[in-house]
């Protein structure tokens, strides 16, 4: 494939009249934004705030991070196969993006009954929070404006109805957004071109990704998909330009679909593909399998099409922890048990004082890892002036906070493609 992804750079957000981008300086219109949040009738309430980076804030109830893409030319629509959009291939022609920028969406699960709760892992409260300064300063969030969305979905929605409201209000928005800059000429151009390269190595990246069908069913539209497909399958090959135009969705109660479209592993083998290595493409590899036999059975087939792929290398990423880490492994032993060379990213667990082991899980074929730290973040963070994510903050949330050591289940930023600053080499 070949994309030319256009780049326009955002250095500040204000709020004006009417919706554009010009010389760095993004203007929304809050009355524009609005109309199109309320626009199906399914949000009842909404907050629209800027927070820059610099800012005495804090963000909570952060359930996904969009930046502003659309497809100029080829096939398709960004962020294709979720909440009714189309599902043509991406991945070609011309795409815009706005750097510097992110849409946020922020909801308080209150309105959510115990059991859905409990049920639909997706819809869980989300207990992080992002600082955007000081030392905790040191997320993706961290570094771009956002424009943060805090919205209530109407009274007596069913969960799942709850949670597509509140993300195709999110995605009208960062459409609007995106529409700012379709006819501009970009400041920046990178060409991607994923034609094979013959005569240097042959290299995968491989993302395990969690499947919520165990818990949500097949045909829920919660957790992170793949062109709106959310259950559990073979592995997905995908071009890297397909995850640039928004392929993979990553919304729900962690991760975020802004680190998948400019996921770091992706970008640097692409821009080494041709001068370095060859690279074959993205394997997505769906963890939350019930069985040994059937984890055994998914990491087989995934190093089959690895080999299929020539693949004499591959870049492993974990969806972190518990069965999923298992998975993680298993994938790892399957590469290399065939001979594909495999560097295993991911983040490490809570050492406990020197008593615990960096992974959850291990084994002889895991013989290259990059670490990408523990999640934690040790040093207090101060008090804010300002907590966007919620209409009525708890004063709590405000004040200032212990640092946090990286324990099993809490983390500050648990990073699994490294594009944080908690690993070994940054410091």
């Amino acid at each position: 494939m070949h994309l030319e992804l256009g780049s326009f750079p955002v250095q500040e957000v204000t709020f004006g009249t009417r919706t554009t981008w010009r010389d760095g300086i993004l203007q929304i219109s809050r009355s524009e934004i609005e109309s199109l949040v309320f626009a199906d009738g399914n949000v009842a309430r909404l907050d629209i705030e800027i927070v820059r980076p610099g800012d005495s804030a804090r963000m909570i109830n952060m359930r996904d991070r969009i930046e502003p893409r659309l497809k100029v030319e080829g096939s398709g629509v960004i962020y294709p196969g979720v909440f009714g959009r189309p599902v043509t291939q991406v991945g070609s022609g011309v795409t815009h993006r706005l750097s510097g920028v992110n849409v946020v969406q922020c909801a308080d699960p209150s309105q959510l009954t115990s059991a859905e709760e409990r049920t639909w892992p997706p819809l869980r409260p989300v207990h992080s929070f992002v600082d955007m300064t000081g030392p905790g300063a040191i997320t993706p969030s961290s570094s771009v404006i956002n424009v943060c969305l805090t919205m209530e979905a109407r009274p007596g929605l069913p969960g799942e109805d709850w949670h597509v409201a509140l993300c195709s209000a999110t995605l009208r928005v960062a459409d609007c957004i995106a529409e700012t800059v379709k006819y501009l000429t970009p400041p920046e151009v990178e060409v991607f071109d994923t034609s094979s390269k013959p005569g240097l190595p042959r290299v995968v990246s491989i993302f395990n990704l969690a499947s919520d069908e165990w818990f949500c069913g097949a045909r829920s539209v919660l957790g992170t998909s793949i062109y709106g497909q959310t259950r559990l399958s073979a592995p997905w090959l995908l071009s890297p330009t397909e995850l640039m135009d928004g392929a993979v969705y990553h919304s729900g109660h962690s991760g975020s679909t802004a680190t998948m479209t400019h996921n770091p592993v992706v970008l640097q083998m692409a821009r080494q593909h041709g001068r370095e290595c060859d690279y074959a493409g993205v394997l997505i590899q769906r963890t939350n399998w019930t069985t040994q036999a059937e984890k055994e059975m998914a990491a087989d087939r995934l190093a089959y099409v690895a080999s299929a792929l020539g693949a004499q290398g591959a870049v492993l990423t974990t969806d972190i922890r518990g069965q999923r880490f298992v998975e993680t492994i298993l994938g790892v032993q399957a590469c290399e048990r065939i001979g594909i060379k495999t560097v295993l990213l991911t983040p490490e667990e809570d050492d406990e004082e020197g008593m615990a082991p960096p992974l959850l899980l291990t084994a002889p074929e895991v013989v290259s890892v990059v670490s990408t730290g523990t999640g934690g973040q040790e040093q207090p963070f101060p008090a804010v002036e300002r907590v966007t994510g919620a209409f009525e903050p708890d004063s709590a949330v405000y004040q200032s906070k212990p640092g946090i050591h990286g324990q099993y289940a809490q983390s500050y930023f648990n990073d699994i493609y490294g594009v944080g600053r908690q690993g070994c080499v940054d410091h």
